[in-house]
């Protein structure tokens, strides 16, 4: 990556983190030594491991001394084949380049964890009905349901449009709803009553 792009991609973001350089497809090794020469010719500050800065003249944003945000990020390292991937960079708070599914592709995630649970979970139950009442969400990949399903032994047929309302229904998991509840209690909002 040029220097010119990466200060394009972080825009007015203080800090950012390595992994930033790494999505998509950029070369890990070519990354891995282009950054130490950025900090060695002074055109970037480190100010922990992985979380860099611009240096002061390339900077369009001083950031705060205490200005460090920790996020916790779950990697599926092996996702089954059919998943379509995509990148969105996100500026809100810090710059980030996310290499993500296709909103087609997370569905047939929580299907297959609907379907091959032997308790279904009270917020699988909640994003399921949420993400199914929103008009954005596509027709569930086909593709990649049918081989995550294959990984976890699933004994019905494959999945296909036609007959996946009803293998859903037919799906022989219990739910506690008690226990269904009480999993969904701390991420509900609490309306207050008369």
């Amino acid at each position: 990556m040029k220097w010119e792009a990466l200060l394009n991609l972080i825009g007015n973001e203080p800090v950012f983190h390595s992994s930033l350089l790494l999505a998509g497809k950029a070369s890990v090794s070519q990354t891995r030594v282009q950054l130490p020469r950025w900090v060695a010719t002074g055109r970037r500050l480190q100010i922990r491991r992985g979380l860099y800065a611009p240096a002061p003249y390339w900077r369009k944003v001083v950031p705060h001394p205490s200005y460090v945000l920790a996020v916790k990020v779950e990697v599926y390292t092996s996702p089954p084949a059919g998943g379509v991937t995509t990148a969105t960079l996100v500026r809100k708070h810090v710059t980030l380049n996310l290499c993500h599914h296709n909103l087609s592709s997370l569905l047939a995630g929580k299907l297959h964890a609907l379907l091959s649970r032997l308790l279904i979970k009270g917020r699988d139950l909640h994003e399921l009905i949420w993400r199914l009442s929103g008009r954005a969400w596509p027709e569930p990949s086909s593709a990649m349901l049918n081989n995550a399903l294959a990984r976890t032994q699933w004994p019905g047929p494959p999945m296909e449009s036609a007959n996946r309302r009803q293998e859903l229904l037919r799906h022989p998991a219990a739910v506690d709803w008690a226990a269904a509840r009480a999993d969904l209690r701390p991420f509900l909002a609490r309306v207050q009553g008369p």
